[in-house]
């Protein structure tokens, strides 16, 4: 399960590259398959930084970053959360 840091300002994700490779399998040309990601997000859910393996600038397709984020973010941030429609409810299925 992913490291998952939340407080009032914020919410930080950790994403192992074991977790980014079993998840890949989900998503076939997974570009972060094997990679390490932190995502920091504010208390709204807007992004604020990304790494991956320790390094800034890497180009990964935005409907893989969201939908990795955010299958990793459901379990751990609470719906009332004010990040939660950022992070996570704007991409639930309805």
């Amino acid at each position: 399960m992913a490291k998952v840091q939340i407080n009032q300002h914020g919410v930080t994700l950790w994403v192992s590259a074991a977790q980014t490779a079993e998840w890949g399998r989900r998503w076939p040309l997974s570009r972060l398959r094997g990679h390490r990601l932190v995502a920091q997000f504010d208390a709204r859910g807007n992004l604020v930084d990304y790494k991956v393996d320790g390094r800034g600038g890497a180009d990964i397709p935005s409907d893989e970053f969201n939908a990795l984020t955010s299958d990793m973010l459901r379990p751990h941030l609470p719906t009332n959360h004010s990040a939660y429609f950022g992070c996570v409810g704007q991409f639930d299925r309805r």
